[in-house]
């Protein structure tokens, strides 16, 4: 993308915030690829022309964001992005130092974990919310304990993690996995009780348990477009200018998550079509149908689906992967085991779990 196409996307962005100016300002976050790689003569120029240039109705300023794999990152460059209040970082790294070299090669081939583990101190210093994130596959979902405890001895404070839906997973990958996130899950429990002082948050765990709590586990929930972007909270722009439902979706013409350009705007034919395949039924399925009979989440999974994961497998966008659903449902029967535990431990316990999911 040209630094000309950078700025227009902005100014659309904006003319379209006024038209309707929000309690949240707008938000920008570079995604790639890998973002830092025009750091330099995109990302940089355009945050000062930006912040020189463009003022907003609401005194808000414009949030900016990053996903990157920290490679590139400096303490110059993460001095920069500091001097941006509302700069965040979400760092896509798959684990300690086993995972990441067996997961991201260099374009030579060569291991990448020791070019990003020296940058992490730095990043959260100037950064110290970064979650770290990371994609699991069959070949590291028995070493997803090592990531999360390397994750919390650097400090990070969120962890996010999701199996890659589109692999295949063997029986005993999915054992390993089930392992796995069970000790995790129980391991930051106790760190609640206890009121460790270094929590590291498993966000999807965070979430079942918010839910259970909050409605009793049911959660029930019409499908609808904001359980993504999906063209109306959020859109991706290609290099060009594109505009797509999704940033993962590619940017042809004939791709049914295309839905217009910077130039001429949304193109409410095409989005409209697209809201309507969104929105045909109630609620999605299961690849294999059979798993969704007196499925727990059967009314809410569509808040977890990814429209475009299940369009580039299936070829639609109202089903969800088997994996996916395992995943979903493991997290789901986790929090419901913590808060039985926590029923029957001290009334000291029980506060602090409740207490700890208010903030408190």
């Amino acid at each position: 993308m040209s630094l000309e196409t950078a700025k227009k996307v902005v100014l659309w962005l904006v003319e379209n915030y006024e038209k309707e100016p929000k309690d949240t300002p707008p938000s920008i976050n570079f995604f790639g690829g890998e973002p830092t790689l025009r750091f330099e003569e995109l990302i940089k120029p355009l945050m000062v022309w930006a912040r020189d240039k463009i003022k907003l109705s609401t005194k808000k300023e414009i949030r900016w964001g990053m996903t990157t794999n920290g490679v590139l990152l400096d303490e110059t460059r993460l001095k920069f992005l500091s001097s941006f209040p509302t700069f965040s970082i979400l760092l896509s790294i798959d684990g300690a130092e086993k995972s990441q070299n067996i997961q991201r090669k260099m374009a030579n081939g060569a291991d990448s974990f020791l070019l990003v583990a020296k940058n992490i101190p730095l990043i959260l210093k100037y950064f110290p919310n970064t979650t770290f994130r990371s994609t699991i596959t069959p070949k590291t979902a028995g070493l997803l304990s090592e990531n999360y405890f390397f994750a919390k001895s650097q400090g990070f404070k969120t962890f996010f993690c999701t199996p890659n839906v589109r692999e295949e997973w063997s029986e005993e990958a999915t054992e390993n996995l089930v392992k796995e996130v069970s000790y995790i899950i129980y391991n930051q429990y106790l760190d609640i009780i206890r009121k460790a002082p270094n929590i590291l948050r498993f966000l999807l765990f965070e979430r079942e348990l918010k839910k259970i709590l909050i409605n009793d586990g049911t959660d029930i929930k019409k499908m609808n477009h904001l359980s993504c972007g999906f063209g109306v909270r959020s859109v991706g722009i290609g290099t060009q200018g594109e505009i797509t439902a999704c940033q993962e979706q590619n940017t042809h013409e004939k791709n049914i998550f295309y839905i217009g350009h910077i130039d001429t705007g949304i193109d409410p034919a095409k989005h409209e079509k697209l809201l309507n395949l969104l929105n045909q039924k109630d609620v999605i399925e299961n690849s294999e149908k059979d798993l969704c009979i007196n499925c727990p989440l059967r009314q809410s999974c569509s808040s977890y689906s990814c429209p475009s994961t299940s369009y580039d497998l299936f070829g639609e966008i109202n089903i969800v992967n088997k994996m996916r659903c395992k995943w979903l449902l493991l997290n789901n029967q986790l929090a419901k085991t913590i808060l039985e535990i926590n029923s029957k431990s001290s009334k000291e316990d029980q506060n602090a779990l409740i207490n700890w999911m208010k903030g408190k």
